[in-house]
């Protein structure tokens, strides 16, 4: 969760603010990182529960890590053909 509040202005930034300027490569590979870290964190988690509740809920939170990590590597590669 700590790693998304962190992204969250980025990605918003990316988004709404000035859809125009460009995102530096240091910017944009520190949100890739996040998102992988939040991904192999999801997976994880997911390793390590047997509850059937927990589990669909590791599901969930392993669905929207890939939904965020794969609407940033589309968003970058957007940006680079531009």
């Amino acid at each position: 969760m700590r790693a998304l509040k962190k992204m969250f202005p980025m990605i918003l930034n990316l988004l709404v603010a000035n859809p125009e300027a460009e995102v530096n490569s240091a910017k944009q590979e520190e949100l890739i990182n996040q998102a992988r870290e939040e991904l192999s964190q999801a997976y994880n988690i997911f390793s390590n529960v047997s509850d059937p509740e927990l589990v669909e809920i590791a599901v969930l939170n392993i669905k929207a890590a890939e939904k965020r990590f794969d609407f940033l590597v589309r968003e970058i590669k957007r940006k680079i053909a531009e």
